[in-house]
């Protein structure tokens, strides 16, 4: 059907666990940033996978494997912090909670 290298693979795996992960987390779903999301997994499968076919393949497993830290970053430091979505919104409450003033 779709002929995708491997990081292009793994990173449409990978971007779809850490979608549901980021959903459920926050219960809320908006619209428009979830079709936002489909598009930003389209776009980024679709280059990753035309980096491969260019033979630049270590490109595309520095960019898939830059996905995967930046990601779990990401969910440690909502995790850590305990973060909700409102914190997320609140500038003043998200610095009070971050600890950076």
């Amino acid at each position: 059907m779709f002929n995708l290298c491997l990081p292009s693979i793994l990173y449409l795996i990978f971007y779809i666990i850490f979608m549901l992960l980021t959903y459920f987390y926050f219960r809320k779903i908006v619209i428009s940033g979830f079709l936002l999301d489909i598009v930003f997994l389209i776009v980024f499968t679709w280059l990753l996978n035309y980096l491969c076919t260019k033979d630049y393949k270590s490109i595309s497993w520095f960019l898939f494997i830059f996905f995967i830290i930046t990601s779990f970053s990401l969910i440690f430091i909502i995790k850590k912090y305990d973060l909700s979505y409102d914190d997320l919104q609140n500038e003043s409450a998200l610095e009070s909670k971050l600890g950076l003033y």
